[in-house]
């Protein structure tokens, strides 16, 4: 039997999300409802579809084509004719439009599970499956369910990595900033659960927040305050050092590559991050520099936040149409939606759902009947707590703003119907759970 604990959850989570779509999109009369609901019954269609008819293991079987069809997939928008937008994200077939970063989303997760359980080098792996039929029965697919041995194996990590950097590359050079963040986090926990060591997870992250760090101190917004954020990302890498005992040519590797990454900061700032990602940052750093121009997204998310109070306006005031102040309500922006006509209660309510949610998709990694099953949920796990964390962060200040949707709440079909595909997945290994 599929999990009826996570098929509860999203259906509260789409009750929630239809009744808060409704509020923000009164003044556009019932086309946007039509179009969710249509969408919502598609996806529960190709969910039931992954879930009782795609066999899990065939798909780790070919999972490097699936990769790699993924990656041919994501270069398409910069063919003329086929991209859509100006940020080159979609490819429109005219019937339609997809984005191919959620194809490459689903394509890591299942290649980076196959590749760790079975842990040969990656590109052997590839002419193993070209000049060898490999059978979904192979044994590598169906090993015992996983238990964490530390292996720090440095051709694992680099070639993990390496999976990840070229559509993490690619997608950023879309530009799609907040979409590219996502592969290093699923990175990261796949290694983790796969038996990495917690100090090389430190060593990983460490560079990411250096240039982070870098790129705040270039705005010169917070003065001192990054400094200081600076010195306790060193202190942390120090402490590490001290506490995991390790090599002197590893601190000095490690040390090197931060500076490194420091210096790149400025370097990054003037000449990779494209002028609507500056003003993205910036407008984070202070919305009230820009109220009328790129601080209007937040600040307004803002007043829709704090207007609600404790107890909102009511899910169902029909009446209501002051939502059109706020851009964007009824896709990045719907958290806001939800918080002003909830209140703090109504927040409170979706935050338990997902928290409920995202706990109990971790709680099926460990119940999961093979290793590669286990890093499959970890990594979809994985990519659901990012876009949840991530829109709300958004719309609360605590983040830029970045066009990431709130699974099966925020309108629109393709991320609706890519977290159906996701949920099925989910639900396809719980019926093979222990």
């Amino acid at each position: 039997m599929p999990d009826l604990t996570l098929i509860l959850l999203v259906t509260l989570l789409i009750i929630y999300g239809l009744l808060a779509l409704n509020q923000a999109t009164l003044w556009a009369g019932p086309s946007f409802m039509i179009k969710q609901i249509i969408w919502i019954g598609v996806g529960v269609i190709v969910m039931f579809l992954v879930t009782f008819l795609v066999r899990l293991t065939t798909v780790l079987a070919f999972s490097y084509f699936f990769y790699i069809f993924s990656i041919i997939f994501l270069l398409m928008p910069l063919i003329p004719g086929l991209g859509a937008g100006e940020a080159h994200r979609w490819v429109d077939f005219r019937i339609f439009k997809a984005q191919p970063s959620d194809i490459a989303k689903l394509a890591v997760i299942f290649v980076l599970a196959r590749y760790l359980t079975e842990r040969y080098a990656f590109w052997d792996s590839i002419k193993r499956f070209i000049f060898k039929w490999i059978r979904s029965e192979d044994k590598f697919l169906l090993l015992p369910p996983i238990q964490r041995r530390k292996t720090d194996d440095p051709v694992i990590i680099i070639e993990s990595i390496l999976i990840t950097l070229i559509p993490f590359l690619i997608i950023l050079a879309e530009p799609d900033l907040g979409t590219s963040v996502v592969f290093i986090f699923i990175l990261l926990s796949m290694l983790y659960i796969a038996g990495v060591g917690l100090s090389t997870i430190i060593y990983l992250i460490a560079p990411c927040l250096a240039i982070s760090l870098s790129i705040i101190l270039v705005t010169g917004s917070y003065g001192s305050v990054g400094w200081i954020l600076m010195v306790i990302l060193f202190l942390i890498l120090i402490v590490t050092f001290i506490f995991f005992k390790q090599k002197t040519v590893t601190i000095i590797v490690v040390l090197v590559i931060n500076f490194v990454m420091v210096s790149s900061g400025p370097l990054i700032w003037n000449y990779v991050l494209k002028e609507y990602q500056k003003k993205r940052i910036m407008t984070f750093i202070n919305p009230d520099e820009d109220p009328t121009g790129a601080g209007w997204h937040i600040l307004q998310s803002k007043i829709a936040i704090g207007s609600g109070k404790l107890w909102g306006e009511g899910m169902l005031n029909l009446e209501d149409r002051e939502l059109s102040f706020l851009p964007e309500q009824h896709t990045d922006f719907i958290f806001s939606v939800i918080a002003k006509k909830g209140g703090f209660i109504g927040s409170v309510i979706l935050l338990l759902l997902f928290f409920l949610f995202v706990r109990r998709i971790f709680y099926l990694s460990t119940e999961a009947k093979y290793q590669s099953y286990s890093l499959i949920v970890v990594g979809i796990g994985t990519l659901f707590a990012f876009q949840i964390l991530v829109n709300i962060a958004m719309t609360l200040g605590v983040l830029p703003v970045v066009g990431i949707a709130l699974p099966f709440v925020s309108y629109g079909g393709s991320s609706m119907l890519m977290s159906f595909i996701l949920l099925g997945v989910l639900l396809d290994i719980s019926r093979t759970a222990k």
